[in-house]
């Protein structure tokens, strides 16, 4: 059991830098909005400013908490490359990943 594990109906708000350099996560939760958990890619790969793929981040989040997938309520992205309207109104556009 990780230290880091919290109560299983412990529901998240998944916040993700992933459209630069230095890609991170951070995860809330979601009933009181303390921090839970924090992570840059680069700790994990062990490469200075690592940017991209963001499943890692997301995997070893939920493996530190103790939770599966259910328990992301809201996810948050940064995207200062493109405009937000046009791909939030068009999902096809958005890009998915799995690790």
């Amino acid at each position: 059991v990780s230290p880091l594990a919290v109560s299983a109906d412990t529901k998240l708000i998944i916040g993700l830098n992933k459209y630069s350099h230095d890609t991170s996560i951070c995860a809330a939760d979601a009933s009181t909005g303390i921090v839970l958990f924090a992570l840059s890619k680069e700790r994990l790969t062990r490469k200075k400013h690592d940017a991209g793929n963001v499943a890692v981040l997301v995997e070893k989040c939920l493996e530190c908490l103790d939770l599966d997938l259910d328990a992301i309520q809201h996810v948050v992205v940064n995207n200062h490359h493109n405009r937000i309207l046009p791909i939030e109104t068009n999902r096809q556009h958005m890009e998915w990943e799995e690790g």
